[in-house]
């Protein structure tokens, strides 16, 4: 199963520590961190200077998780609940101010797609791109007015991007869209395997983070599958079609039915996994592989 990872940046009336010591009397690891910190194995706290606050929520909170995977419902039923305490405590996502602006990170692995794979979710990726678009606000949107922070790659370092997956040399991958001002940031594939998807403006609701993930997983998916999309329908419906993205996250991602009290989505999360994998065996089947 895919494993990956979130970052939620928002304001808070709660200082790190504060968070972190609510976070671990709710029996979820977590500790407050330093903008370098890199351990994974627990949730960090960390600062961040581009967070828009007020002075009812001025502290700067950046909830890093821990790795996660996709289809465990105890990790979902974890990040739900992390959410809701954010919330509780008085977390907020504030509109955009200046160059402050907050953002939902992904941290996808793509470690596990061969050379051919990873070059097909590129091309992918950045011919879907007015689909992506869609899917975010706050000016995130390819040529907006606050996408500082998570720049469209250019034709350009796409090009570097598929130059080097082809290779399947992991430092050439992780040098060839790397940076923290681009949507798709390739920095730490060498020593994780991992890319981050930057675009989506921040969030503290469950279901918009889970609908969210469900659809860059989605598109990996679509990669592995070898299928190709010949366009005549909605991206997003031949994803839910095909099997990669089920009907709940697809609503999910698109910001509708996102109201209310989140349910743990466990079972919507596995169907995605096993629809997917169902339908590549299906397709392996019917070519005789």
């Amino acid at each position: 199963m895919t494993t990956f990872g979130v970052e939620l940046e928002h304001a808070s009336p709660v200082d790190r520590d504060d968070m972190a010591a609510m976070l671990r009397r709710a029996g979820i690891d977590a500790r407050p961190a330093g903008y370098p910190g890199r351990d994974y194995t627990r949730w960090q706290v960390k600062p961040d200077v581009t967070i828009p606050t007020s002075s009812r929520a001025r502290h700067q909170n950046e909830l890093v998780s821990r790795v996660l995977t996709w289809g465990n419902g105890e990790d979902l039923a974890e990040l739900q609940q992390v959410c809701q305490m954010a919330q509780d405590v008085g977390g907020k996502v504030y509109a955009p101010r200046g160059d402050r602006s907050c953002g939902l990170h992904v941290h996808v692995q793509m470690g596990d797609l061969t050379r051919q794979q990873l070059v097909e979710w590129s091309r992918i990726w950045q011919q879907q791109q007015p689909v992506t678009d869609s899917l975010v606000r706050s000016g995130r949107e390819t040529g907006g007015a606050n996408n500082y922070w998570c720049r469209t790659l250019s034709d350009r370092l796409w090009d570097a991007f598929r130059s080097a997956a082809g290779t399947g040399d992991a430092q050439r991958i992780a040098h060839s869209a790397s940076g923290h001002h681009l949507a798709v940031n390739t920095q730490w594939y060498a020593e994780r395997g991992t890319i981050e998807v930057r675009q989506r403006d921040g969030s503290l609701n469950f279901k918009k983070i889970v609908g969210w993930v469900a659809y860059i997983l989605a598109t990996k998916e679509h990669a592995r599958s070898g299928l190709t999309f010949t366009g005549g329908m909605d991206y997003l419906e031949w994803l839910e079609q095909q099997g990669f993205i089920t009907a709940d996250h697809r609503a999910w991602a698109e910001r509708q039915d996102t109201g209310g009290q989140p349910s743990a989505a466990t079972a919507h999360a596995q169907q995605v996994t096993t629809t997917a994998q169902d339908s590549l065996s299906n397709l392996r089947r019917l070519q005789n592989i």
